[in-house]
């Protein structure tokens, strides 16, 4: 695989907690399970730098802004859910273009606590040039103010997320318990919460509209999400199954490249996929049926990608979200943009394996139509 100059310094400073201060970094450090191997000690400078600076510059912003952010009141957000690599990027970037809505960028997701005075600098605009255009692992439009997905608050933060799993992969036990709080203690449960009304708080003082937000692990949750947002509505989109779990494998085997901190048995990936996904949809068939029929709309990802606009329409009508002529064109332009995109090909998968994913999926095969 060719990697560019911009994709070779990303890689190097992937690891990094941008968003951390030095307490929350030396706080994730401080169990057995998350020590460092030797050969990834070089990834402890761009982290401990940043993290060093976060502390001042959190300290900064909190004396700015606390007092305009402290009784903002949050509109409504639209929650997208589905497994990775089932279109929920592709679906938040078509919601983006609508200007009545807002979201949140990779950077405010990697910089939750200091994006309000950082996000400007200079010195994040010079960054910014070492920034691919695209992602590595699948060509999909990338950038600093790309929409982005907001489990990365906690990645870059307070380490509340199963995220954490692919930097520190011996603590992975540890960290998956954080798909759906499940078996989380209150004190864990009550700081996820703060920590993302806080992160909605400011994004709502900056832009003062509805929030899009996308996140895989957000579908294993719908009922903490409805504890704090009452009136949300979600979009949940799924794909073939057996597509998601290649392009799903192909995912985990980029982020631990660029990003653990720890040796990795390479076989444990196709285990963890197949028990997240399992317990994800586990959790969101019963979830689900608590919501209202104009709280969530269900879309095949194959069915959007063929008729993107039609489905977009749909869920716009299904959701009583504002008129939707109003943002047709400028999703018309957007969608005019992606003619030259390549996606990703796989190979036929192996008949064992096609089989062992079947029946630990059958349900949702099932339930979506999906062939054997």
């Amino acid at each position: 695989m060719n990697y560019s100059f911009a994709h070779k310094f990303s890689h190097y400073i992937a690891p990094t907690f941008h968003g951390m201060t030095l307490g929350q970094w030396l706080a994730i450090l401080s169990d057995d399970e998350r020590r460092i191997n030797w050969p990834y000690f070089y990834r402890l400078i761009p982290t401990t730098f940043k993290c060093c600076a976060n502390s001042l510059l959190t300290r900064i912003e909190k004396s700015k802004y606390q007092t305009q952010y402290r009784d903002v009141k949050i509109k409504p957000p639209i929650f997208i859910l589905g497994h990775w690599r089932s279109g929920t990027t592709f679906l938040q970037n078509i919601l983006a273009k609508d200007e009545r809505f807002a979201y949140p960028t990779l950077y405010q997701v990697t910089n939750p606590n200091t994006f309000l005075i950082s996000e400007e600098t200079l010195i994040t605009r010079f960054f910014s040039l070492f920034v691919p255009g695209n992602r590595l692992f699948d060509n999909v439009p990338f950038g600093l103010k790309a929409p982005h997905e907001d489990e990365f608050i906690a990645w870059h933060s307070s380490g509340l997320t199963p995220c954490m799993s692919w930097n520190f992969p011996n603590a992975a036990a540890f960290f998956d318990r954080y798909l759906s709080f499940k078996n989380c203690t209150p004190d864990e449960k009550k700081a996820w919460r703060e920590n993302l009304v806080l992160f909605l708080k400011k994004l709502t003082l900056k832009h003062n509209k509805p929030i899009v937000l996308k996140s895989p692990t957000h579908t294993a949750r719908i009922n903490l999400l409805l504890d704090i947002f009452p009136d949300a509505r979600f979009i949940h989109i799924y794909r073939n199954p057996y597509r998601v779990y290649q392009s799903t494998q192909k995912l985990h085997e980029f982020v631990f490249s660029i990003s653990t901190f720890q040796k990795i048995d390479p076989t444990l990936i196709h285990t963890r996929i197949l028990n997240q996904y399992k317990e994800m949809y586990d959790i969101y068939f019963k979830e689900k049926l608590i919501l209202s029929n104009n709280q969530l709309a269900e879309i095949k990802f194959e069915d959007f990608e063929r008729e993107p606009l039609k489905i977009i329409e749909s869920i716009y009508s299904k959701l009583n979200l504002p008129d939707f002529s109003t943002t047709k064109q400028n999703i018309i332009s957007y969608l005019s943009t992606l003619t030259n995109h390549k996606k990703n090909t796989y190979p036929e998968l192996d008949l064992s394996l096609k089989n062992e994913i079947y029946m630990s999926w059958k349900r949702n095969f099932q339930i979506w139509g999906y062939e054997r």
